[in-house]
């Protein structure tokens, strides 16, 4: 008999707020979980439902829970994904099981992520910020020495009424160097950023 690869197979990515689920498969488990965790908070990852549940609650990464629903070979690891997301109808998933669906590859995953921070480039309008309004996250983001990135400065931006959690704090530069604890608990909007958008002109 064969042994299974302990680190390939099928997971689950649960919400623990409202218990909605995503599945995927990867080769490397351990690797694709960093991945997930590094691209939502970054505000980059591929799924942007995911990517808004995360925004939207108070507990950051704790908001999550990855667990493993079955190893297997990597020769099937497509029909098993296939399978529990048929079996499971997650809310998060953007392909229906059975339908087609495809194991998503690294290089799928990097061409999405390209694909997102592409979109966040094109978004037209005014990014207000404390420290001025400007017409492009990039900008932005240079106009305070990077102290917060693009992707962040999108992400702020156009969802300025997430709240800021004490992880969120903990981990930006921006906030850390700016204000002290007493701003966890506030909205973006509340520290002055947000986003006017241009209406679409035809040429």
């Amino acid at each position: 008999m064969n042994s299974v690869n302990d680190n390939c197979g099928v997971y689950i990515i649960e919400h623990r707020d409202t218990g909605n689920i995503y599945v995927g498969a990867s080769s490397n488990l351990k690797k694709r979980h960093y991945q997930h965790l590094r691209e939502l908070h970054k505000g980059t990852h591929h799924n942007e439902e995911l990517q808004e549940a995360y925004n939207q609650s108070a507990t950051g990464n704790s908001c999550l829970e990855f667990r493993t629903i079955e190893l297997c070979d990597i020769d099937v690891l497509g029909e098993r994904e296939t399978a529990h997301i048929a079996t499971l109808n997650p809310v998060f998933n953007q392909y229906d099981g059975g339908g087609g669906y495809f194991v998503v590859s690294d290089s799928w995953r990097d061409k999405q992520r390209k694909k997102l921070i592409g979109k966040q480039l094109r978004t037209v309008g005014t990014y207000l910020t404390p420290w001025g309004s400007f017409t492009s996250g990039n900008s932005a983001a240079k106009a305070i020495g990077d102290l917060i990135s693009q992707p962040a400065i999108w992400n702020v931006c156009t969802r300025p009424e997430t709240i800021i959690t004490r992880q969120a704090y903990c981990k930006s530069r921006y906030l850390m160097t700016t204000f002290d604890e007493s701003v966890v608990g506030k909205r973006w909007s509340e520290l002055g950023f947000g986003f006017i958008e241009k209406a679409n002109e035809q040429h």
